[in-house]
This record gives structure tokens, sequence and C-alpha cells, in this order.
């Protein structure tokens, strides 16, 4: 079999392609990875894929309340394209190079801008290189309910649910005014 046969076919074969398939099991829970473990299918790759354009540009609607409409016009194109790849794909490669392509142009967008330096011979890593704040500067904030969730969430996963709940228990007969998330600070052990 040709190198280039070899690359495009997909086997039955939980190890090929696993990081993706994993990635799309963290978003779409346990049935995208039953569905993809072992798949040979391109048409069930693509529904996954356009499952998961379509889940970003909902995302973008729903979640980033403040934006400029030039921005949000630039995603739905940049995702319509990916879309197209994707009904277009007959390939494995070709799926991934396009969902890839995607996704790096929207994860640019996300930080400010996507550069254009096709005309460029070469671009390094320099920081000025890399400072996409052009046209819009990107701020990410927190409210002190999304703190408070945050802080919730990662003491669950260091602590445990049962020890949590004890904490929690604790804060309440407490009477304490402070959030939860700064009375466990104050108390040793808290997480």
């Amino acid at each position: 079999m040709s190198v280039e046969k070899a690359r495009n076919t997909i086997r039955a074969d939980i190890s090929q392609h696993c990081a993706i398939k994993m990635a799309f099991e963290q978003i779409f829970g346990n049935k995208a990875w039953l569905d993809l473990k072992e798949c040979t299918s391109i048409a069930i790759w693509k529904k996954y894929t356009t499952k998961l354009l379509r889940a970003i540009r909902l995302a973008v609607e729903e979640t980033i309340q403040i934006r400029d409409d030039a921005w949000f016009t630039e995603i739905c194109e940049h995702i319509e394209h990916g879309l197209q790849i994707t009904t277009n794909a007959k390939l494995i490669d070709e799926l991934l190079s396009g969902l890839s392509a995607t996704l790096i142009r929207v994860v640019f967008l996300q930080i400010g801008g996507v550069p254009n330096r096709r005309q460029d011979r070469k671009v390094t890593l320099a920081r000025d290189n890399w400072r996409l704040d052009d046209f819009r500067t990107v701020q990410y904030v927190q409210s002190n309910r999304q703190l408070e969730r945050l802080f919730w969430s990662k003491q669950q996963k260091a602590l445990g649910f049962e020890k949590q709940m004890r904490l929690r228990d604790r804060h309440r007969a407490s009477k304490s005014k402070i959030p939860y998330s700064k009375w466990c600070t104050e108390h040793a052990g808290c997480g």
C-alpha cells in the first residue's frame, strides 16, 4: 500500500486520530467516542466535524456578549468555509486539514485577528509579530458568580464531593457573609 493511500485510509483502530476522538468525546459526550473509536466511515467523521463547527458558532453566539459585528461576521465566514470543506471532503486527510485550518483561523480571531502575511518571506516568533490588537482588544472577565463556580469546580476535583459538602455545611453553619471561596481560604485545609 502506498504511503499516500495509507494516510488517507480510516482504520478500525482506536489509536488512529485518537486525540481528536478524545476531543469530540470531551465536547459531545461518550457516544461520540463510541461512534468514532473504530469508525471507518467518512460520513460519521463528517457528521461530527459539522456538529463541532456548528457548536462553535452557537457557543460564540451564546457566550460572547460584547463583540463587534465585523468580528462576528468573520467568525461565521470561517466556520461556513469549514462547513463547505467538510461537505466536499472525500478523504479523512481533507476533512481533518479543513477542520484544522478553520480552527486555526477561529483561534486567531478569538485573540484579536488573523494575521495575513502571505507576502512576507518569513515570520519569526518575535513578540512584535504576535501582537494582534490592531482592530480589537480581547478582554476576558469573570463575575463573582463565575469565580465562585470555578473555585467550586476546582475544589471538588481536589477534595472530592463528600469533603466539599462537609466544608460547605461548615460555611453555612458559620453564618458567614463572605463568599464560600474566601471563607475556605481563611480556614486552613479548605482547598
